[in-house]
């Protein structure tokens, strides 16, 4: 028969091992996509503006993280525009803007309410003039489609 001594150090092993393989068996990585609008605007004329960065699919939200650039011209500004869709309904619209210069970002896109969740992010970048906020125009690459991985 094992002594006390013996049955506190099985005990310890025992503890050991188990929290081992419970540390092994960590949760699923969610999935994650990069996305970059490309360039929207002329050097020339009205600037240059563009999105980019990744987004991760969560149970029925979405986590984006990314930067916005605009640059050489400020009396343009650049938008990165994000709309969440649950099938075909838009269910979340986020965006992010900046004038003459570079902005990080990070949010989430809320499907919590809706069965399924978000299942697409649609995302474009689009040039405004300062002032009167009138669009200019998009990027012609976008906008970038990432549907939820099955």
């Amino acid at each position: 028969m094992p002594t006390r001594k013996a049955l506190g150090r099985m005990a310890v092993v025992t503890g050991t091992a188990v929290a081992a393989l419970v540390a092994g068996a960590g949760p699923a990585h969610a999935a994650t996509r990069s996305f970059d609008t490309g360039y929207v605007g002329s050097a020339t004329s009205v600037g240059l503006g563009s999105g980019w960065g990744q987004i991760t699919w969560l149970n029925r939200s979405v986590q984006v993280n990314g930067t916005v650039d605009d640059h050489l011209n400020a009396n343009y500004y650049s938008q990165v525009i994000f709309e969440a869709w649950g099938g075909t309904k838009r269910v979340d619209r986020q965006t992010r803007s900046v004038n003459n210069g570079r902005r990080g970002y990070g949010f989430t896109l809320d499907g919590s309410a809706y069965r399924g969740g978000i299942t697409r992010v649609k995302i474009d970048a689009c040039v405004f003039r300062a002032g009167s906020n009138t669009l200019w125009g998009c990027a012609p690459t976008a906008p970038v489609n990432l549907y939820r991985p099955r």
